[in-house]
């Protein structure tokens, strides 16, 4: 998802009671956000595209195009509902980051960090000095460059082949994904995620790695 623009809204007033229900409309390439400062009793509704959502006084809630992503925020608690549904190709949905990788790479590729000079690799599972994979590359990116890694979530890849609910782990090819067990002594075994579609991975890779003997 890019972000094209914010629209704030900050709820600071007596007029709004508990109740009250503020739409927050639709509109694409948009978020929706609002603020809820102030109301003369607990609570309000607020709306917007496909998600409702009741909040407190204090409470910041943001609402993606299409109830895509909402994030909450109410008092201590931070609540981030990830959105697995992915109508297109090369979409995600999850925890983000900007990182500088080592060598070319692209979509769908799983990253390991080299240590020695901060950039991430292409894992491979042969050697325990290729892994654990910890990130995915979300875009081609050229080796000293900068890009978009997933952390952790959801992501749509149309060129896979996976088998629906198998456990996805490291593979000695670089940067791939297998569900097969390695049968080589001195391979690593690391989980990677979970397969919801043929299509599309749960990515939430395991800091555990194991070897096969």
């Amino acid at each position: 998802m890019t972000l094209q623009r914010i629209n704030w809204t900050q709820i600071d007033t007596a007029n709004v009671t508990t109740g009250s229900t503020i739409d927050l409309g639709s509109e694409t390439n948009k978020l929706n956000a609002v603020h809820v400062k102030t109301v003369d009793t607990n609570s309000i509704t607020v709306s917007g595209d496909t998600q409702t959502e009741t909040l407190h006084v204090g409470s910041i809630i943001v609402i993606g195009t299409s109830g895509s992503e909402v994030i909450i925020v109410s008092g201590d608690t931070v609540t981030i509902k990830l959105n697995n549904t992915l109508s297109t190709n090369l979409s995600y949905n999850g925890i983000i980051e900007n990182g500088t990788v080592g060598e070319n790479v692209v979509f769908g590729d799983i990253l390991y960090l080299k240590f020695s000079d901060g950039k991430w690799w292409k894992a491979k599972a042969d050697v325990y000095g290729t892994t654990p994979g910890q990130r995915m590359a979300l875009d081609t990116i050229s080796g000293n460059t900068s890009g978009t890694l997933l952390v952790q979530g959801y992501v749509r890849y149309d060129s896979w082949s996976f088998t629906s609910a198998d456990i996805y782990l490291s593979e000695i090819t670089a940067g791939i994904a297998t569900s097969i067990q390695p049968s080589t002594s001195g391979n690593q075994i690391q989980r990677l995620g979970q397969a919801i579609t043929s299509t599309k991975l749960y990515f939430k890779p395991s800091l555990d790695v194991g070897e096969k003997y």
